[in-house]
């Protein structure tokens, strides 16, 4: 068994609530926008973990967000949810397990990395003259911005741990190192934790507050 099996499964399945909560949101931003998987799958020759959370506009392609105007709102939610993962992980590491670690020390290895690469890409075809730049920007006003107003709001942190804790059992309790894994949300399922945790996105008044992070990444996306 895998040593701290259950601390590993809290921090994937923070992890991927980040990027869910930035994907409702963008449902809601345009509702073409369809969430059609939701997994944790564990390989046991490699010992390695995917997780997804595959939320796509059948309409319109990635780089057309990034290099159509028409899209502004969805780029700068889109932004904000590549690094939605590792704000949320860094939320749960230093909640419950008293670490001190910054998404964006976390950007740069582990689970965020590929978060981190999706970041850089996304600038890039978006403005290459002025990727590194706004990527600085991004990274000293809106990301640890993002990760204060979580931690600030326990109701909203409080709710969403409870709602974690039944997916982690579910992984921690069937789970052996020895053999492949695969927890994957049926459209019922995917539909119904959708629905709980807009819910809770709205009663404690963190969607507003994360649309105004939204704003600010705006600014800082027209302003180069």
């Amino acid at each position: 068994m895998l040593f701290n099996l259950r601390g590993l499964v809290s921090k994937l399945v923070w992890h991927e609530f980040g990027h869910l909560c930035m994907s409702l949101l963008l449902i809601e931003q345009n509702s073409n926008y369809k969430i059609s998987k939701i997994g944790f799958t564990y390989f046991s020759t490699s010992r390695s973990w995917t997780c997804f959370v595959t939320c796509k506009n059948p309409d319109i392609t990635d780089d057309t967000i990034l290099t159509n105007g028409n899209y502004h709102q969805e780029f700068c939610l889109a932004i904000l949810n590549n690094v939605a993962g590792a704000v949320f992980e860094c939320v749960y590491w230093r909640l419950f397990e008293g670490n001190y670690i910054k998404p964006i020390e976390l950007l740069a290895r582990g689970s965020a990395m590929n978060d981190c690469y999706s970041l850089r890409q996304s600038l890039k075809i978006y403005n290459k003259e002025h990727e590194d730049g706004l990527r600085d920007t991004l990274v000293a006003g809106p990301i640890p911005a993002y990760f204060d107003l979580l931690l600030d709001n326990g109701n909203f942190t409080n709710a969403l741990a409870g709602i974690a804790t039944r997916y982690i059992d579910k992984i921690t309790e069937t789970f052996d190192d020895k053999v492949d894994f695969a927890l994957n949300l049926n459209d019922e399922e995917i539909q119904s934790l959708s629905t709980e945790i807009m819910m809770l996105l709205d009663a404690t008044g963190l969607k507003a507050k994360i649309l105004d992070i939204k704003d600010s990444v705006s600014q800082i996306i027209l302003d180069n």
